[in-house]
């Protein structure tokens, strides 16, 4: 009985089953490796969003609370602009309650925030079956501190502009 061309080797083609076998998890191999780096990637870009999205969050919140506390004490700003402070010393005054917030802020949620992100990431990775060993990036923790109280500083500016313009006698004269 012949044997069916399906069966029969090509011409020039006279690898294996096991070559085949062995090519076969080679590539099976290399593409698992390379969805893994894929995820691994991912993974890395979905937490610097969620870092940058909590930084933005954090900033904005700063400047509401200063512009708002400008504004609600316009009578007690201006009392202490008739008693003698000059628009350099009201904007230093709202640029240092700016950083005393964001130092407050720092001190509680950066260790905090290691915290929460590392027990989140140990139930996560135990969930995934991956290794639930983390790194933390130091040098990029220790710069949050200084970007954290310069950006304090850069959005007290406008508030502590605002401090500045207000004009006691106009403010004081219903009293």
């Amino acid at each position: 009985m012949a044997e069916p061309a399906a069966a029969r080797p090509a011409e020039g083609n006279d690898r294996s089953v096991g070559d085949l076998v062995s090519e076969a998890i080679k590539d099976l191999t290399q593409l698992v490796r390379y969805e893994t780096d894929l995820a691994r990637a991912e993974l890395r870009a979905d937490a610097r969003r969620l870092g940058l999205s909590g930084a933005l969050l954090a900033i904005a919140a700063l400047a509401h609370v200063l512009l708002t506390s400008v504004r609600r004490r316009r009578r007690d700003l201006a009392i202490l602009k008739t008693l003698g402070l000059r628009r350099a010393q009201l904007i230093q005054a709202v640029s240092w309650q700016a950083t005393a917030m964001a130092a407050a802020a720092l001190l509680l949620g950066m260790p905090l925030g290691l915290l929460a992100g590392r027990w989140t990431w140990t139930l996560f990775a135990a969930s995934a079956g991956v290794s639930p060993a983390a790194r933390i990036p130091v040098l990029l923790v220790l710069l949050v501190v200084p970007g954290t109280l310069a950006a304090a500083v850069l959005m007290a500016s406008r508030p502590g502009w605002e401090a500045a313009r207000i004009q006691p006698a106009v403010l004081l004269r219903g009293d």
